[in-house]
Order: C-alpha cells, then sequence, then structure tokens
C-alpha cells in the first residue's frame, strides 16, 4: 500500500487538476458573471468535493486507503452526477445547478484519461477512457457552459 504522506501528496495535486478542469469548463459562465465568489464556488468546488465518495467507499479517513480502491467510487458515475443536478435544479437558478453538473461531470472525464471510469453504473462497468474521449467531454461542457452564457 502507498504510504499516507505520498498519498496526500497525490490527492491534493489531483484535486489542483480537477479545480483547473473545472475553472475550464466552466469559464464562460464564470466570466460572465464577472468571476464572483458563489459562481466560483459552485462552478468549482463540486469538482472537489465529490472524491469524498473515495472516503465513504474505503470506509476509512485514510488517503493511502482512499486512493488504492480497486476501482473508481460509485459517486463517480453519470447517473450520480445527474440527480446531483436534478436535484440543485429544483432549489438553484438553472445556471448554478449547471455549474455543479458541469464540474462534477468535468472531473469525471478527467478521471477518464486514466484506467477508466465505469460512467454508465449500474448499467455497466464498461470504463471509458483515453484523451479523445477526455477531450471530447471536456471540449463539450465548455461549448455547452459558452451557449448558457448568452442565454
Amino acid at each position: 500500500m502507498i504510504r499516507e504522506s505520498e498519498a496526500f501528496k497525490r490527492a491534493v495535486i489531483d484535486e489542483l487538476y480537477h479545480s483547473m478542469t473545472a475553472l475550464f469548463v466552466n469559464f464562460p459562465i464564470l466570466l460572465n458573471r464577472g468571476f464572483d465568489v458563489k459562481g466560483l464556488a459552485f462552478g468549482i468546488l463540486p469538482a472537489v468535493l465529490i472524491d469524498l465518495d473515495h472516503f465513504v467507499a474505503s470506509r476509512s479517513l485514510s488517503f493511502a486507503r482512499s486512493v488504492s480502491l480497486g476501482t473508481r467510487p460509485r459517486g463517480h458515475s453519470f447517473l450520480f452526477v445527474t440527480i446531483v443536478f436534478l436535484v440543485f435544479l429544483l432549489f438553484l437558478p438553472f445556471e448554478l445547478a449547471w455549474l455543479i453538473f458541469s464540474a462534477m461531470l468535468s472531473h469525471l472525464f478527467f478521471d477518464s484519461l486514466g484506467y477508466g471510469t465505469p460512467l454508465l453504473w449500474p448499467f455497466s462497468m464498461r470504463k471509458p477512457g483515453g484523451r479523445k474521449f477526455a477531450l471530447l467531454g471536456l471540449l463539450s461542457l465548455f461549448s455547452l457552459s459558452l451557449l448558457f452564457s448568452f442565454l
């Protein structure tokens, strides 16, 4: 098993990548909002917070255990992200719900660069991945954010 200090470093770097990816896909809306604190929080934090499911799945607060899972946790699925989006859509304006959705989905696309993420769980454990898949997903989210920024 990986050492705790090494796992912590890996987790911090991974979350920085996820934050930057979420910033990229939500950039048009955040720019339109003037990079306000609320927009930044809704547009970036969900990309980091989705990784809390690693601790739930590992049943431990240990970084070493949370990064040593055999597969991505169930919260790393399109179904989970869509349910979260629909719940927030009940209470928030579309723009803020979209920021949450696209931040979380950008996390899944970024994770698919590695050994894949079972995006269609529980319907399929197939793990789509690779650079083309991730790039297409991230550019699609950016394009939709660009479109929504004009509405």
